[in-house]
């Protein structure tokens, strides 16, 4: 088995050649002795026999003829003729053996040089290449850029690499030491510098520097077993690994900056920075000193770490979907958008809520009034943060100031004036409070100062009354008469204390009698409303009017204009409500016009 290499994935069983081959012999004599055993190929005789050592006569397979001397020269051309066959027969079996040798080589060859490697993932055959750099090349690729690999990466990859060859083999020769030089002098001075250098480095990296370095490792990891098997044939049921097919193959992970909160996973980001920046906002959004107060210390309720480790690629969340997640709960909160006629009682009633509970839901909201298109969120808040915060708050407290009342015989009892202002005192209050979010826990109060006391209001009160100046008989108040719609006595379960008489708006409306004006202002069920005191206990009030004619303390005699008639205050239409009082009971106003 290779050895796990940086890519982090795993090669199975590969093909290697023995380093022990043992030698061959190649020799002629060899090759040609093998080939007459395959082909049964016999060294010729020359057809004679020779005397033995104990034999007196020799036989002679020739025929018998007539005695005569031996004829060595015809012997001697036989014997040349059979050596020169032999001759002729080696020659030719040696350029045979030649011919049989170059074809088991040319075989050989092309089977060893046809190689093929399958490509297993997780030990499933996902298809095959012709070199292992090809493979090589496709995982640094998805190391380098995950997801996102794509064919045109490895086209230029491929490039690259053959122009790198290149290079590498244009390269000059690197110099080497002088021949005079001593052994291992130059190497001695490099690892002296290198030691200086990584000495150097290791007092300037810090605890940030690794971190920061992790933050900007973007590769990513190649979870699945990746192995190889070498085959000399090419496989007919794979087709030839491409990058496409082995992205879809391999279950691939980054580093990313995981938020672990209590020991759970919450959201992972790109890097640690923003993993970081994010838990610094949320922190800081609840830090900011409000209401006079001054937060002298904080803490986050959870156990916060970030941790880098590798995850999928998808699992990756954006700082803005992060921010929502940690604050809200929710990556992506529902909410329900403010139509022409909703309000936050029927926007709780059709998702089964309460007021109060849409409010808890949206601590933004100062008031109950909508605008059409708004956010009303309708789930409750289950942040995964929890800012506690510890506020000193130093504010003033008024304290209210008391009244007294004073007789003052030159105004009429209706009179009032303010002769001293009441001043509220003060006092300097500091408070312990305890936030979660932003949302006030506890407060208790440290410490008082009195700043100031408070100042009693001093008002005279009129004691004069009005000289009698009444008839005593009323006229009808109504220019031009009018008709009445409710009469004085029991109306609808109640009781109406005048007359109504009906009239369009902008009537002149009479004193019914002579006396002074009492009472000139606005009231929410009168309306704009006079009372006239005539004396000897008697009052007229005229109420709903649209304009006021005469202020308090005017003198008015009978018949004058003191206003205009009209529909304000508790009003069904345009009317004047007249009322008679004596001594402050209500009178029937019929049973006094003359």
């Amino acid at each position: 088995m290779k050895e796990e290499s940086k890519y982090n994935y795993k090669y199975g069983k590969t093909y290697s050649a023995s380093k022990n081959k043992t030698s061959r012999d190649f020799s002629f004599k060899l090759i040609v002795s093998k080939i007459k055993k395959v082909f049964q190929i016999s060294t010729p005789s020359f057809g004679l026999k020779l005397k033995s050592k104990d034999s007196t006569t020799v036989k002679s397979d020739l025929p018998k003829k007539s005695k005569q001397k031996f004829n060595f020269r015809s012997k001697f051309e036989k014997a040349s003729d059979s050596i020169s066959g032999l001759h002729k027969n080696k020659f030719f079996l040696g350029s045979l053996a030649l011919l049989i040798l170059f074809a088991v080589i040319l075989t050989g060859y092309n089977y060893f040089s046809n190689k093929h490697y399958i490509v297993y993932a997780d030990g499933e055959p996902i298809g095959f290449v012709r070199d292992e750099v090809e493979l090589d090349l496709m995982l640094s690729i998805l190391h380098d850029y995950g997801p996102s690999a794509d064919e045109e990466a490895y086209v230029k990859a491929m490039e690259a690499l053959g122009n790198e060859d290149e290079e590498v083999a244009d390269a000059p020769e690197e110099p080497t030491e002088p021949d005079d030089a001593p052994i291992g002098s130059m190497s001695v001075a490099t690892s002296e510098e290198e030691s200086q250098d990584d000495a150097k480095g290791d007092q300037e990296l810090n605890i940030e520097d690794v971190i920061d370095m992790e933050s900007r490792d973007k590769n990513f990891n190649i979870v699945t077993a990746i192995s190889t098997e070498l085959v000399y044939t090419e496989p007919e049921e794979l087709p030839q690994l491409t990058l496409t097919k082995l992205k879809e193959s391999v279950y691939i992970e980054t580093g990313a900056a995981v938020i672990m909160i209590n020991g759970e996973e919450i959201a992972a980001l790109k890097d640690y920075n923003t993993a970081e920046n994010v838990i610094n906002v949320i922190v800081e959004s609840y830090l900011t000193e409000r209401g006079g107060s001054k937060i002298v210390d904080h803490k986050i309720q959870e156990d916060i770490e970030i941790v880098i480790k590798p995850v999928p690629p998808e699992d990756i969340i954006t700082r803005d979907i992060a921010l929502n997640l940690l604050s809200t709960g929710y990556t992506e909160r529902q909410v329900h958008v403010v139509q022409r006629g909703d309000s936050l009682w029927s926007i709780g009633n059709q998702n089964g809520m309460s007021v109060s509970e849409v409010k808890e839901c949206n601590p933004q909201l100062t008031s109950n009034i909508l605008l059409i298109g708004q956010e009303i969120a309708i789930e409750p808040l289950i942040p995964y943060v929890h800012v506690e915060t510890y506020e000193k708050q130093t504010t003033i407290e008024y304290i209210p100031f008391s009244t007294s009342y004073t007789e003052d015989n030159s105004m009429y009892t209706w009179e009032s004036r303010t002769v001293t202002a009441g001043v509220r005192g003060r006092n300097e209050v500091v408070y312990d409070i305890v936030r979660v979010n932003g949302v006030e826990q506890a407060r208790k109060k440290v410490s008082t100062e009195r700043l100031s006391d408070p100042v009693t209001r001093v008002i005279a009160r009129g004691t004069k009354t009005p000289v009698a100046t009444g008839t005593g008989t009323f006229i009808w108040p109504v220019d031009g008469g009018g008709r009445i719609t409710s009469p004085f006595g029991n109306r609808r379960g109640g009781f109406h204390y005048g007359v109504d008489i009906a009239c369009s708006v902008g009537t002149r409306i009479f004193a019914a009698d002579d006396g002074v004006v009492t009472t000139s202002a606005y009231h929410r069920g009168y309306g704009y409303y006079i009372v006239i005191d005539h004396g000897n206990g008697f009052s007229t009030l005229y109420a709903h009017n649209s304009r006021l004619l005469k202020s308090v303390g005017a003198k008015v005699s009978k018949g004058d204009v003191i206003a205009y008639s009209g529909n304000t205050g508790n009003s069904t239409g345009p009317h004047l409500h007249f009322e008679i009082r004596l001594n402050g009971s209500h009178q029937n106003p019929m049973n006094y016009f003359r």
